[in-house]
């Protein structure tokens, strides 16, 4: 797999977690099978996602019925990550401190259409900007045969 592939399969990874994790928080008590309906997502692959998830400490399972069904809602610790991955947030979920003076100089704020962007704007304008360093850094690296 090339380094490139690699990259965009960690970005289409993140985009599942939040839609995931988006889903679980606005329907709480979901069910495998109403994630995978919805998201179009093979049944197996929606149980896979929810366990790791649960194991991860992002969603929180009960069982529904004596068939074993089980509910799944998010956690603090899910809402968290869910505001991480949508730029909401500034720090990951670990609460690592993270130096805003240094964010700012690396974008400065600019107009749009008049406006000035806002400091959440500009973090995330700061990350895509570091990920496009790092796919170019990525890219730069001979690949072992």
């Amino acid at each position: 797999m090339n380094k490139e592939r690699r990259v965009n399969k960690m970005v289409e990874y993140n985009e599942r977690k939040r839609q995931v994790l988006a889903f679980v928080r606005d329907n709480p008590s979901v069910t495998s099978s109403e994630l995978a309906r919805t998201l179009n997502l093979e049944i197996h692959n929606a149980r896979t996602l929810l366990k790791k998830y649960f194991d991860q400490g992002l969603l929180s399972r009960r069982k529904n019925d004596c068939f074993g069904t089980r509910n799944y809602e998010t956690t603090e610790k899910g809402l968290k990550r869910l505001k991480w991955l949508s730029g909401e947030q500034t720090s990951s979920v670990a609460e690592e401190p993270l130096n805003v003076g240094e964010l700012e100089k690396e974008v400065a704020p600019a107009p749009i259409m008049s406006e000035e962007i806002s400091l959440g704007e500009r973090v995330r304008a700061a990350q895509v900007e570091r990920l496009r360093k790092f796919v170019e850094l990525f890219k730069n690296i001979p690949d072992s045969k």
